[in-house]
């Protein structure tokens, strides 16, 4: 997971899924496949404890903590689970969703794991009786990664 805020970025340095010392010879597209090879091979009780583990390290970061304005990502296809996260906070931020409109991306706010619908592409949206937009700058977004590097 990578973590935008405030022009900055800040590379999460917990990763749970690594592969050989051999990366530097790889491609992007051969350390892509790798790690999501690696990401479907785990079990979903693994899945799910590694998935904690990156969202309680999410938590201990100031900036997150300091927060109160978060975009985050509803997880897909094994990606990290922003469900929990959005379950314990709910009632303390605020926190923002993505939803496809014809070529566009609306911001929604969401109150609750349970208001998604399956949008464009199978994936989980809020559904369109939220109102898009939002009148405060966000302090957060997080956004899905599977393999970067600081370039």
């Amino acid at each position: 997971m990578f973590l935008f805020f405030k022009g900055r970025s800040e590379l999460n340095s917990f990763c749970p899924w690594s592969i050989s010392d051999k990366i530097s010879l790889m491609s992007k597209s051969e350390i892509r496949a790798a790690k999501l090879a690696l990401r479907k091979g785990l079990d979903a009780v693994e899945k799910n404890k590694k998935d904690g583990v990156i969202m309680a390290h999410l938590e201990l970061f100031t900036i997150f903590k300091k927060a109160q304005h978060i975009f985050l990502y509803i997880a897909h296809h094994g990606e990290v689970s922003t469900e929990k996260l959005l379950e314990k906070w709910c009632e303390k931020k605020t926190f923002f969703a993505p939803r496809v409109r014809g070529r566009r991306m609306e911001l929604c706010a969401i109150h609750n794991q349970h208001e998604f619908r399956p949008g464009r592409f199978g994936i989980l949206e809020p559904p369109q009786t939220h109102e898009a937009g939002f009148i405060h700058p966000l302090d957060l977004v997080l956004v899905p990664a599977i393999a970067f590097d600081l370039r």
